[in-house]
């Protein structure tokens, strides 16, 4: 699911970008009287940061993604077969 994530970065971003540009202007046109009741995605936006830890955990998960594949059984896909 990260390296997805990872493959998506930047229509995640476009999105993210876009939404809160929406909220702005759907801000301006409101009036103000169901401010804090409703759930705002824009408070859960990735920022660069956030990006940067994503692509250490799949660097840091690398290596016993690499050796569980080379282990699962599967002669044809690792070369080793089973234990």
């Amino acid at each position: 699911m990260l390296l997805r994530c990872q493959e998506l970065r930047e229509p995640i971003v476009a999105f993210q970008r876009k939404y809160k540009q929406q909220q702005r202007v759907d801000k301006e046109f409101s009036s103000g009287d169901d401010e804090g009741q409703h759930y705002s995605p824009v408070l859960d936006a990735l920022s660069d940061d956030d990006w940067l830890e994503v692509d250490e955990l799949i660097n840091f998960l690398k290596v016993p993604y690499d050796l569980c594949k080379a282990l699962e059984g599967n002669n044809s896909v690792s070369g080793f077969g089973s234990l």
